[in-house]
């Protein structure tokens, strides 16, 4: 039923009412606002935790190398992550 009232043109029952219109409308948007809070604490977290552990290297005094192969995976995750959002 929540898939038929949060769907367009499909199903078939839909709301027809001021009310029932209204019930979708906050379905949708409460979903939306759910999942974007969902993945943008997600992103944070995993972000942090980039951060922490690019601490660790500095606070170590990593060899260089090790330090630019470090920022060679950072950029492969984000072309990776960019790309996919692309897709």
């Amino acid at each position: 039923m929540l898939q038929t009232l949060t769907t367009v043109d499909y199903g078939e029952i839909t709301p027809v009412t001021i009310l029932g219109r209204l019930t979708s409308f906050l379905a949708m948007l409460s979903a939306i606002v759910i999942t974007s809070l969902i993945t943008a604490s997600a992103t944070s977290t995993l972000i942090e935790k980039m951060r922490e552990e690019r601490e660790k290297l500095l606070e170590k005094k990593v060899p260089e190398k090790e330090l630019m192969n470090y920022k060679d995976d950072l950029k492969r995750s984000k072309n990776t992550t960019i790309n996919s959002l692309k897709s």
